[in-house]
């Protein structure tokens, strides 16, 4: 595993959208998760510092999140093993001051699978869940023979003495992060105590701040174990070769982020100290998570991208026009758009798409884009009419049920004047989901998912432009043997 070397000159990058939870914190509870420099008072300071990270204490839902900052704050084997062993039993002793109130123990054991199946939903790991059922339930049957027993008395005791020895775990880590301590960088406690002058406090008031942190990280644990317990046991699953998708995409973040120095404490991503207010806007729908982190791979491809917008009488949504050019030929690009069966490889969130039928040159598809628990996926069925024409690609198309009020747009592609092989854009989209999120977010994430768009229909053009052999040339007026 990478080891931690904070530098804070490393440049932020978003690895993964926030969840819903975070954009209702950011709005919600700014003060907490998001203050403004120009107000922030010493009481949300201090419930900071206690907290060391309110975002991830604050969420419950936010499978991402609670996967990668498991990963940043215990990078020890000692962290880990105390982690997976005394977080368990924190749980088992909350179990057993349950069993004061009628089958209490019962209904917290049920309450804790179903919020754990709740967060396997999220990237459909169904057998997580299947084995915490006999982890859960040899908690319970555990909790009611020791209720039983004449020494198991006060059990939240013994549940606050369990969450310190979880909270002591933390002592081998080699940094502590960022809020905890005064500056925005990951310090050694070494380097913390004994700071030079760019740390306002005095040393004997630094000491004494992480001779408290037991007393804090005993409250953080105490709070967090029944959330934590089941990532302990994906962990083991994902060392046994379960799922190797996520697995190694959660590998990644990690060690991108603990490499960078950086690691951020609000999101999955490298940003340290950063709050969140500057990103969840651009993201609130789900719609911009990469274009907040432009890959360099992708970005060479798509460039001079422009997005404009013209409001629409009677709606708060704009209609949006981007203009870019793409480095791949025309016909490379629209067998990019006009190939609805593949937009779940090739556009940004959708994650189920089919063709539902093709008559001359009108189409009908059905999509279905993905949103962040708790948020409803988007099911959208469309018309599409394309035209080709000697040098010019047009694919309309119009909403005809589903989940949005409005979704109609076109693709417009032309080859660039003075060189075949790239292309010039012109998408334009007027959408309105069927949801109560504010229409100011909807806007922003909007604008933001549509140099992502771009990103992404080039990345796939690209590989096809580039493949073996030539790219098909227009055939016929409704474009399908593109």
């Amino acid at each position: 595993m990478a080891t931690l070397a904070p530098d804070p000159s490393t440049p932020s990058e978003l690895f993964a959208p926030p969840s819903a939870e975070h954009v209702r914190l950011v709005r919600y509870l700014p003060w907490l998760v998001s203050p403004r420099p120009d107000n922030d008072g010493p009481i949300a300071r201090f419930l900071r510092m206690v907290m060391v990270a309110p975002m991830t204490q604050c969420t419950f839902l936010s499978f991402d999140l609670q996967v990668f900052l498991y990963g940043v704050f215990h990078t020890t084997l000692t962290a880990r093993i105390g982690h997976f062993v005394f977080q368990a039993l924190v749980t088992l002793w909350l179990m057993v001051a349950a069993t004061a109130l009628p089958a209490g123990h019962l209904v917290l054991g049920g309450v804790l699978l179903a919020w754990y199946a709740a967060m396997a939903r999220q990237d459909r790991l169904w057998l997580w869940p299947v084995v915490m059922v006999p982890c859960v339930g040899g908690l319970v049957l555990a909790a009611q023979w020791i209720a039983q027993q004449p020494w198991a008395v006060h059990p939240l005791l013994w549940a606050i003495a369990c969450a310190f020895i979880v909270a002591l775990s933390h002592a081998p880590e080699p940094y502590l992060p960022p809020r905890t301590v005064e500056g925005n960088r990951w310090l050694t406690v070494k380097d913390y105590i004994l700071g030079s002058g760019h740390l306002p406090s005095p040393r004997w008031l630094r000491a004494l701040r992480v001779g408290l942190f037991p007393i804090w990280g005993t409250l953080d644990e105490l709070w967090a174990s029944p959330r934590l317990v089941p990532y302990g046991v994906l962990l083991l699953m994902f060392a046994a070769g379960y799922r190797r998708d996520v697995a190694d995409r959660h590998a990644q973040w990690l060690q991108r982020a603990l490499q960078s120095g950086n690691p951020s404490l609000d999101f999955v991503g490298i940003c340290g100290a950063a709050y969140l207010r500057p990103l969840a806007m651009a993201i609130a729908l789900g719609l911009a998570a990469s274009s907040l982190v432009v890959n360099t791979a992708t970005a060479a491809i798509a460039s001079d991208i422009h997005v404009s917008a013209k409001e629409v009488p009677g709606t708060s949504i704009p209609q949006w026009t981007v203009h870019a050019v793409i480095a791949a030929p025309p016909e490379a690009v629209w067998k990019v758009v006009d190939d609805c069966t593949n937009y779940k490889r090739s556009m940004p969130r959708v994650a189920v798409s089919k063709e539902l039928s093709r008559v001359g040159n009108r189409t009908q598809c059905e999509t279905t884009v993905h949103m962040p628990f708790p948020l409803s996926d988007l099911h959208g069925v469309s018309e599409a009419h394309s035209e080709v024409a000697a040098g010019s690609w047009r694919r309309t198309f119009k909403h005809l049920r589903g989940d949005y009020e409005v979704s109609d747009g076109s693709w417009l592609l032309k080859p660039l004047p003075g060189d075949p092989q790239r292309t010039q854009v012109v998408y334009v989209l007027h959408s309105i989901p069927k949801t109560n999120l504010p229409a100011r977010l909807m806007r922003k994430g909007q604008a933001d998912a549509m140099a992502d768009l771009m990103h992404s229909v080039a990345k796939v053009a690209g590989e096809l432009a580039r493949a073996p052999g030539p790219v098909p040339r227009a055939g016929g007026p409704s474009g399908r043997d593109i």
